[in-house]
């Protein structure tokens, strides 16, 4: 049996999230990037925060484990594209900073990223558009924790 997109939020919702993955890889051919479609987006995380953000509110944010998340940031702090910085607040943590060679790397992106994001919206009614934002981030909220088994214990 063939799923029905219309029926399957999950699935409508994989594929969309690989052709952005395939519209990204472009971006980043196109721009010559020596970047992958993670860092890039560990990139745009930190641009958008606008500041140096803590370890673990960032492992948060990227919903990804530890160890997948601590080798992509090794692999930016190599490239130069990222800096970690002990927390002056507190010794123990570690905040993440966007380098001047992280934002050049970004800028190189960014016809490219507004490109994707154009043609994502193409033939949506802005006011249909900001409601899709707004239900997937309803349906993150509502999936963000492990489910409860029928006694009202977690199942992870």
């Amino acid at each position: 049996m063939i799923i029905n997109q219309h029926d399957s939020p999950g699935f409508a919702i994989g594929r969309t999230n690989y052709l952005f993955r395939l519209r990204i890889i472009e971006a980043l051919r196109l721009s010559k990037s020596q970047l992958n479609p993670e860092e890039a987006w560990i990139l745009m995380v930190l641009k958008e925060a606008d500041r140096p953000l803590p370890g673990s509110e960032f492992n948060d944010f990227m919903m990804r484990d530890a160890s997948t998340l601590t080798r992509q940031l090794n692999g930016l702090a190599g490239k130069g594209m990222i800096e970690r910085q002990r927390d002056p607040n507190d010794g123990r943590a570690v905040t993440i900073h966007l380098t001047r060679q992280g934002k050049a790397e970004l800028k190189k992106l960014e016809p490219h990223a507004a490109d994707i994001r154009t043609r994502a919206a193409a033939g949506i009614d802005p006011n249909d558009y900001a409601v899709m934002i707004d239900c997937l981030m309803k349906i993150q909220k509502n999936l963000a924790s492990p489910a409860k088994k029928k006694n009202g214990t977690k199942t992870n």
